[in-house]
């Protein structure tokens, strides 16, 4: 018998998305689209996918402190605060962390009376955590592993064996092929591209005019799908295509960018080395100690003490989470 999937949730990717774009209020006219949109989502991916697991993991948003050490400029960029006129509401009430926080906390509690599965480990990012679950917890299991999120830094653990990546903004699923097909280069060989291309939404900079384009034109090898190229391929690639032709500017770039190269890929590649052992510790106990269980008069207490209307059939809602995450 076929294994059903494992959902694994980037927590604040979709929270973050639904806050910003779902403008319902609840019975005092406080802003509450991030929980129904979450809620939403939740219920459109069960009836969807049904999954066996879903596990939704949080993090306290901005940079860890393990990258901030390597880079203290990592994610300087997201901690600049936007200024809006009084008349802008929207924007007001977007930039919000009060608000932002409240419905953080009511959508966590509303979970806890659910089978979700929630993780969150304090001074780590979200990245790491999913990039741990697909690389270790998960890795031999043979069910499909579906990454919910819009990030892209995602996009290098589709080199694991049956691993998608469900992408909301885009409302498309994502495997090996699309980012062989959109970029000219291997999930395998993407952080690597990525290292050297550089991440603004990070504020990580990259070797100045050489992006994804430039290199997928200029090093076939990063198609390769059977072995991993290092910057050290890569390093003797650019000096092979130098001698055959010195007008050529990105090669004699990444040569000369090869310190701020190896920096990103410490930032960048998801694996456990920005993970402490405390962390990855919680992590398993956090799995182990997970009771599947739905408490749903505990779901309509919480929804009516915060008053809240939920936005599609609760009953059918509570009926997907029994049959997908209580029962095998």
């Amino acid at each position: 018998m076929e294994k059903r999937p494992i959902v694994i949730i980037d927590g604040l990717n979709i929270f973050l998305r639904m806050f910003m774009a779902n403008e319902a209020v609840n019975g005092d006219s406080e802003p509450i689209g991030g929980v129904y949109g979450f809620l939403r989502f939740l219920d459109t991916t069960l009836y969807r996918w049904s999954p066996s697991k879903v596990i939704v993991v949080w993090e306290q948003g901005g940079a860890s402190p393990r990258r901030k050490k390597i880079y203290p400029e990592y994610k300087e960029n997201r901690s600049k605060i936007k200024s809006y006129s009084k008349n802008d509401i929207k924007e007001v009430i977007k930039n919000d962390l009060e608000n932002r926080v409240k419905q953080l906390t009511m959508l966590s509690n509303m979970l806890k009376l659910t089978p979700v599965c929630q993780i969150f480990i304090k001074e780590t990012e979200c990245d790491d955590i999913i990039g741990y679950l697909i690389r270790s917890v998960y890795q031999q299991d043979n069910a499909l592993k579906i990454i919910m999120s819009s990030d892209k830094d995602f996009y290098q653990l589709l080199d694991q064996e049956n691993v998608v990546i469900y992408d909301p903004a885009k409302k498309i699923t994502i495997d090996h092929s699309y980012v062989l097909d959109k970029f000219q280069i291997h999930p395998r060989q993407i952080c690597l591209a990525r290292t050297i291309a550089g991440d603004p939404s990070d504020n990580i900079e990259g070797v100045p005019g050489v992006g994804l384009k430039t290199l997928s034109k200029r090093f076939k090898c990063l198609q390769e799908a059977s072995k991993d190229i290092t910057l050290d391929d890569l390093l003797v690639e650019s000096q092979s295509l130098l001698k055959a032709n010195q007008k050529l500017q990105a090669p004699k770039d990444i040569i000369a960018s090869e310190e701020v190269i190896r920096r990103n890929w410490k930032l960048m590649y998801l694996n456990s080395s920005n993970l402490a052992a405390y962390q990855i510790e919680k992590i398993h106990g956090t799995l182990e100690q997970h009771e599947p269980k739905l408490d749903k008069f505990g779901l309509i207490k919480e929804a009516t003490k915060n008053k809240l209307n939920i936005p599609f059939d609760f009953n059918n809602f509570c009926n997907l989470l029994k049959q997908n995450l209580l029962f095998e």
